[in-house]
């Protein structure tokens, strides 16, 4: 079974493509649609490919990428046909060998977010048996662009898989929560007194190289992981924004972890829902509230129940709620919360930072505007996957 669903990238807008595209047969960067650019940051941040040139071929003007690797220059056809849930086949590919010919490539490389026909396979093994012509091919399908950006040791794929199949993040998260060993032993290199590692995490060390790389792979790791719980903080609050306030002061469209906190003084309800939505609010916005205070955000719940009536506690039970403290909250959560905030609560638990979350000096900032509604706002983009992309892979 698939982990990335390919429909999340769009397709083309077949008009605009061809307007733009006929009246030249080289693409420039923002001419690509979302498939091309992926198709272009996957070889060069994966594969570690140099692009050269963007091209249109066939009667779909679809882009060509033209690349080289180890000194050979590939022709990358890309198709994305996932939206019709389609294969490609010879029909779709024409005048392969002409267009190797033409821009002087010896590797056809087929990008695509379906799979190849049989008929496919076999006109590209037919060529690349011909002993006259120089030419091989590769096919990357959907299964294989997966396991490419899923790859554990290396942290560029799941940053480029989180940007361009952001729904498909639920299911992306159990591979994340493996150690990342970005750096390997040819990122090290020896110095007079021992040896350096070059990039975030990296330093110099007169210890063993293996200390080395382990603090580098762990520090990324954790910078991983962040932006992560970073993404699914703000997904929650976005949904429970009357529990949280911002510091005062804070800019809103660069806010860091350090600008917010819970609303201890907020009143806990449980409003009306649909029964698909059902869902008990407290338990799972005190859930929330314990990665900053866990005593207080049990606390908070435990006053909730009194006040509300449910349960009417007897003090032998409040003891034995406050003997299990520290994990009553998200035992608690898969039995009052709906599919949707479980997948949101899994993600913050699997990607939480180790120490409590630093709290802001009161009084604070509503995220509530006059008119009760959420006032827009975003973390800093050294928050974010983007800026941790650009550190890394630049």
């Amino acid at each position: 079974m698939s982990i990335l669903d390919f429909r999340e990238i769009p397709t083309a807008n077949a008009a605009e493509r061809n307007k733009l595209r006929r009246t030249s047969t080289t693409v420039q960067p923002e001419g690509l649609d979302a498939f091309e650019k992926f198709a272009e940051e996957f070889f060069e941040k994966i594969k570690n490919f140099d692009i050269i040139q963007r091209v249109a071929r066939g009667q779909d003007l679809s882009v060509d990428l033209i690349a080289v690797k180890d000194g050979k220059r590939h022709l990358i056809s890309c198709k994305h046909y996932a939206h019709g849930d389609k294969a490609v086949g010879p029909g779709h590919e024409t005048d392969i060998t002409d267009a190797l010919l033409a821009h002087h490539c010896v590797v056809f490389v087929g990008f695509y977010s379906t799979s190849p026909t049989n008929g496919l396979v076999a006109q590209l093994d037919k060529m690349g048996s011909n002993d006259l012509l120089p030419f091989s091919s590769i096919i990357f399908k959907s299964s294989d662009i997966e396991s490419a950006l899923l790859d554990k040791d290396d942290a560029s794929g799941w940053l480029l898989a989180a940007r361009y199949f952001p729904k498909s993040f639920g299911n992306l998260y159990r591979r994340f929560v493996v150690p990342i060993q970005h750096y390997k032993d040819r990122d090290v290199t020896k110095t007079a007194g021992g040896f350096e590692l070059h990039g975030p995490g990296g330093g110099i060390t007169n210890g063993t190289k293996e200390e080395l790389l382990r603090q580098g792979n762990e520090y990324v790791t954790n910078q991983v992981h962040i932006a992560f719980f970073r993404e699914a903080l703000k997904e929650f609050i976005d949904i429970f924004p009357s529990y949280f306030k911002i510091r005062q002061g804070a800019v809103l469209n660069a806010i860091g972890l350090d600008d917010i906190s819970p609303d201890w003084n907020a009143a806990l309800t449980t409003p009306p829902r649909a029964p698909a939505e059902s869902t008990n609010e407290p338990i799972i916005v005190c859930a929330v509230w314990s990665f900053w205070d866990a005593q207080r955000a049990m606390e908070c719940y435990l006053n909730h129940r009194k006040v509300t009536n449910e349960g009417n506690l007897a003090t032998h039970q409040v003891h034995l709620l406050k003997m299990h403290s520290k994990f009553q909250a998200f035992a608690s959560v898969p039995q009052f919360a709906a599919q949707g905030y479980r997948n949101i609560l899994a993600r913050l638990v699997a990607f939480a930072p180790a120490p409590p979350l630093k709290q802001i000096a009161e009084p604070g900032q509503s995220l509530i505007d006059a008119s009760g509604d959420l006032i827009p706002w975003t973390f800093a983009k050294e928050a974010g996957l983007e800026f941790l992309n650009e550190k890394l892979f630049r």
